[in-house]
């Protein structure tokens, strides 16, 4: 900013997770360099996800942090029209609130953060119950996002209030609401031999299998291969309809060797880490072939562009393995649509990422499971191979958390 003399104030929409090379605190680092170029009388107002990983650095740096509600993230517009409206009530009072942060030693994985379902539904209850007091500007209740290897990882409590005595208040409310339901943070999951052979048995369709080790949305390639080969190998998919999208641009370049209609015979998957699964060999029809771009149908960023570069879905007896070039984070029903598959009409319909699956799919879905397959971004948080985390953590140390 080189010019701040017109500037009343400044507001922000960041992440709080951000971590760089060297830079542990990249948030923070944002916040630092906006207030010096501001200057120490003029206010910084920032929104943030609610995966952030507040530190004491994050929430000094500015004069007030407002977490989004909702896991889908389907109200960022909502919270920055929030975090605008605080900004001209300090501009208006001439001063901000006065902030309470808590910082809690519990790890939770996003199978076990949706808002709209326990635990963190009654915990953003009671959230929702303490803003609405009038000297209350605003609370947080905040997830944490665990696959980064630093010492300040965990969930915590945020608020705002008239007074440091409220806002101590509300944050240790929240913050006690939290830890009094640490166990039900632990998340659920099922082996993916055991979990494809439960979505079979469903009455109905389509029953969603949740792979959250491989979302791309949190880091991981895509191509991992855990719940692919179960698939492959159940003989109960004959004459079910399933689907799969892998990331694979070496097998989408055979698939055009073969073309429409042709028979595909190759390894698919497995190219990035060994961590995530060796390739498997398939053998089907080249049911699709083509590049696809859409915008997205769902609540969260409807109307966005996606572009999957080309893509090429086989069919493999009842299974649809859909192969891309570019990665996709599956947040609406159009990846499905756009290669002429009905979600409504499928089985199983398989995804890789931790809780969005709703935002896409939780109007039609009978049934969500989470597969425990290994990947970068497991939720079996006893496999990450935490070097600096802090410690004791829960649930990694729960005789130490107690």
């Amino acid at each position: 900013m080189r010019e701040t003399r017109n500037v009343d104030g400044v507001v922000l929409a960041l992440h709080g997770a951000m971590v760089a090379e060297g830079l542990d605190e990249a948030d923070a680092h944002v916040l630092a360099a906006v207030r010096e170029a501001l200057g120490p009388d003029k206010p910084i107002v920032a929104s943030f996800d609610s995966h952030a990983n507040l530190t004491a650095g994050f929430v000094a740096g500015a004069d007030l942090l407002v977490g989004y509600d909702t896991l889908p993230h389907v109200d960022m517009r909502a919270r920055g029209a929030e975090a605008m409206g605080l900004m001209h009530r300090i501009l208006r009072g001439g001063r901000p609130p006065h902030m309470a942060f808590r910082k809690l030693p519990l790890l939770s994985t996003p199978d076990r953060q949706a808002t709209g379902e326990s635990p963190m539904r009654e915990v953003m209850a009671l959230c929702h119950e303490l803003e609405a007091a009038a000297d209350v500007w605003c609370a947080s209740a905040v997830l944490g996002f665990p696959y980064a290897d630093i010492p300040h990882l965990g969930m915590a409590s945020l608020a705002y209030a008239d007074s440091r005595a409220r806002a101590e208040e509300v944050a240790e409310a929240i913050a006690a609401e939290i830890w009094a339901r640490r166990e039900a943070f632990r998340p659920a999951l099922s082996g993916p031999a055991a979990a494809v052979a439960r979505a079979l048995a469903a009455p109905r369709g389509p029953v969603v299998l949740i792979e959250p080790s491989d979302n791309v949305a949190g880091g991981a390639p895509g191509d991992g291969t855990g719940l692919l080969a179960a698939l492959a190998r159940a003989p109960a998919l004959a004459g079910r309809a399933a689907s799969i999208a892998i990331w694979d641009p070496a097998a989408v370049a055979a698939a055009r060797d073969v073309g429409l209609g042709g028979h595909f015979e190759g390894a698919v998957g497995g190219r990035t880490l060994a961590l995530a699964g060796a390739p498997v060999e398939i053998a089907g029809r080249v049911g699709f072939l083509g590049p696809v771009v859409y915008r997205r149908d769902r609540d969260y960023f409807r109307g966005q562009e996606i572009d999957l570069g080309e893509v090429a879905r086989i069919e493999v007896g009842g299974l649809h393995v859909i192969l891309t070039t570019e990665r996709l984070m599956p947040f609406d029903t159009m990846h499905l649509r756009a290669v002429g598959l009905v979600p409504e009409a499928l089985d199983l319909i398989a995804m890789k990422c931790g809780s969005m699956w709703r935002v896409a799919f939780g109007d039609i879905a009978a049934e969500g499971i989470y597969v425990d397959t290994p990947g970068v971004c497991t939720s079996n948080l006893a496999l990450m191979p935490y070097t600096r985390l802090a410690r004791p953590m829960y649930p990694l140390d729960p005789e130490a958390c107690r």
